[in-house]
C-alpha cells in the first residue's frame, strides 16, 4: 500500500482497498485526488473509507471532491448521506448542481428532498413535439412568480 501511495497509484490503491488492505493514515492525504481518479465501481471503497474516517469530510476541499464524486459518479444512496452530511456549512450553494445530476441519474427521492430543503420549483419550458428539446429550469419561488407575472 505504502508503494502505491508514494507513486500516487490510484487504481492499485482501490485495486488493494477492495482485497481488504488496511488503509493507511497517509492515504487521508490524497482524499481529493482519490476521489477524483474514483470510478462508480469504486463507490463502496469510497464509503468505508468516509465511514472510517479516512477520507475527512471536514475540510472544504475535500467535502467538495466527495460531493462531486457522490453525484457524478456515485450511487443514490451515497449522495443521500451527502446532503444529510453537516459537515460543510454552505451545502445549500451545491443544491443547484445536485438537482441537476439527480435529474439526470433518475433519483427522484433525492430531488424531491431537494425540493422540500431548498425551496426551489421547475418550471419545464417545450418546444414543439420532440421530447429532447425541452429544456427544465430550476427556480426559487419568488424569481418564478416575477417571471409568470
Amino acid at each position: 500500500m505504502s508503494v502505491a501511495v508514494q507513486n500516487n497509484d490510484y487504481s492499485i490503491i482501490f485495486l488493494l482497498l477492495e482485497y481488504g488492505a488496511i488503509p493507511s493514515a497517509s492515504l487521508g492525504d490524497l482524499a481529493c485526488q482519490l476521489l477524483n481518479h474514483a470510478d462508480v465501481k469504486h463507490a463502496k471503497i469510497v464509503q468505508e473509507l468516509i465511514d472510517q474516517n479516512v477520507i475527512n469530510l471536514t475540510l472544504e476541499s475535500i467535502f467538495l471532491a466527495a460531493f462531486s464524486f457522490e453525484f457524478t459518479r456515485g450511487s443514490v444512496e451515497l449522495a443521500d448521506r451527502m446532503l444529510s452530511n453537516d459537515s460543510y456549512s454552505e451545502v445549500d450553494q451545491l443544491y443547484p448542481d445536485a438537482m441537476y445530476y439527480s435529474a439526470k441519474n433518475t433519483w427522484p427521492t433525492i430531488l424531491s428532498k431537494l425540493f422540500e430543503t431548498s425551496g426551489y420549483t421547475t418550471m419545464v419550458h417545450g418546444r414543439g413535439c420532440n421530447p429532447h428539446r425541452s429544456t427544465t429550469t430550476f427556480a426559487k419561488p419568488e424569481i418564478t412568480s416575477f417571471m409568470t407575472s
